[in-house]
Parts: C-alpha cells; structure tokens; sequence
C-alpha cells in the first residue's frame, strides 16, 4: 500500500439512497411529483422521498439526474440492489389528435382550427405534450364538445363562417 491509499469504506445502510435519470418530457412534472414509491426485488413497495433533481440535463442523453431516499428498517435492503421507482406526477387533461389537425397562426403560436356553435372558424392555441408517430397528445382544448377542423384546416381563416354537414345532438 501507499501513503494515501483507502484502506476501508464505511458504508451507511440506515437510509437507502436511489440515484436514476428522469426524461426532459418529464422532468417539470417529476419537480411536482406527489409521491415516489421503490419497488424492491421481492415486490415489496416503500414509500421514499425525492430529495434530488438536478436542475441541468446531461447534453448527450438529455436526461435529468435525481435521487430518492428511503429509510432502511433492520438494514433489510443491501447496498448495489437494482429496484424500480414509480413516481405520481402531476395530472393533466390531453386530447390525442391527429398531426394533420395542427396548425400556425399569424404569430407563429401552434394551434387547431375549431369550430364553433355557430360555424364560425376559431383558432384556439394548445401546448403539445407529446408527439407519436402518427398522432399528437395536447392540452389546453376547451372543456365542452367541440368540433375540430381535421381536413382542409388551412383553407379556412379565423373568424371566418363556414358550411358544416355535422348535426349537434
């Protein structure tokens, strides 16, 4: 051995430290996640708490570091053993659309054609949370029936009346 060299390691088992990476998609809903549970190799669920998440992704995965903690009654849980974490984050209302029905304004804010009760064409702005392959998950769609312009949604402007075959109940 030489001078400076570690000749032990003293390893804490009374608190249970969980370090795991967090997608940017995900990471503002993981800031306000209410609750975070571990899910242990015997099946065994533990509450823990979430005392980290960086606030800086790593530029190549583009993910998040964070850390849960837990206490470790009668040290029941090993140092090094994998487990799965299972976090609630924040709910939101989404509508599932298709692509096509996305569209621009004149300020450049994304947004869907809709129409309204009395057929008038009303560009209503959305955030979208999620892109698939073939359709868009958004928010920010009013709450009551609408009728979403799907098809020809750039030959119509807003404000503008149009002819709709569609018969509200």
């Amino acid at each position: 051995m030489k001078e400076g060299d570690p000749i032990a390691y003293v390893i804490d088992l009374s608190k249970i430290k969980v370090i795991f990476k967090i997608p940017e998609n995900l990471w503002r809903n993981t800031r306000k996640a209410s609750k975070a549970f571990l899910i242990l190799p015997n099946g065994i669920e533990k509450e823990a708490e979430i005392t980290y998440i960086s606030s800086s992704a790593n530029k190549n995965t583009h993910t998040y570091d964070a850390e849960l903690t837990l206490p470790n009654e009668n040290l029941a849980i090993p140092q090094g053993r994998s487990v799965q974490a299972k976090l609630y984050l924040e709910t939101t209302v989404a509508n599932k659309i298709p692509h096509q029905a996305l569209t621009l304004n004149e300020q450049g804010k994304i947004g869907v054609k809709l129409l309204t009760r009395e057929n008038i064409v009303q560009f209503y702005p959305v955030s979208m949370l999620r892109s698939e392959s073939s359709f868009a998950w958004i928010k920010g769609l009013p709450k009551k029936k609408t009728q979403l312009i799907i098809n020809g949604q750039e030959y119509v402007t807003d404000g503008q009346k149009v002819f709709s075959k569609i018969k509200e109940k």
